[in-house]
């Protein structure tokens, strides 16, 4: 399985935190354009395809501005190419470099869990809490109603939360995953699989 978290591949710098709302909330990225974004993610990312290869931080710095349209003015582009970035654009690499793809992956793979498990006790009736007391003659059988509703109830909470979150997916997208990753069977099957094919 490969994972990419935030890739910008396919996408317009124009597009790029829109893409990806969470991008939007980070300071250090508050006043970045997109393309400026997308060269720091090819930079510094840990799955951006640069960080697979073998190369120099001048020639990554050179690779990044080349695939992220980033086009700054001369003086500062040879700035770049020198490693003698601006205070702004050394915070964003630093939090870029930050994030853990491996933990977002099960972040997000938790949540679908969770979301699954929420689908089933959206499922359940009043007869599903049944308490019993006693025995034989003395056994007295009632249906819990307060616990019915009071789970119904924090479920009904949690779900927008939870959608949200699902939908924005943790930044992760992911290729080459197995059939049990990708949970086709899910209520959320077709969302994932789009989503995995981004």
């Amino acid at each position: 399985m490969k994972l990419r978290l935030f890739d910008p591949e396919g996408l317009k710098p124009s597009n790029y935190k829109a893409t990806y709302p969470e991008l939007t909330r980070i300071k250090e990225f508050e006043d970045l354009i997109g393309s400026e974004l997308m060269f720091v993610w090819y930079y510094a990312n840990a799955t951006s395809p640069l960080r697979e290869k073998k190369l120099t931080n001048e020639k990554r710095a050179e690779e990044a501005l080349k695939r992220s349209g980033y086009n700054p003015e001369p003086d500062e582009y040879e700035r770049i190419l020198k490693l003698q970035l601006s205070e702004r654009m050394e915070r964003a690499i630093d939090k870029m470099e930050s994030f853990q793809p491996g933990a977002r992956y099960f972040g997000w793979k938790a949540l679908k869990s969770i979301f699954e498990e929420y689908q089933k006790i959206a499922q359940m009736k009043p007869s599903d809490f049944v308490k019993k007391s006693g025995s034989g003659d003395n056994m007295v059988v009632e249906t819990d109603y307060a616990a019915y509703t009071n789970t119904t109830t924090k479920v009904v909470a949690a779900l927008p939360g939870l959608i949200e979150k699902l939908e924005e997916g943790f930044g992760i997208s992911a290729s080459g995953v197995t059939e049990d990753e990708e949970e086709g069977h899910s209520i959320l099957g077709q969302w994932h699989q789009k989503n995995l094919e981004r």
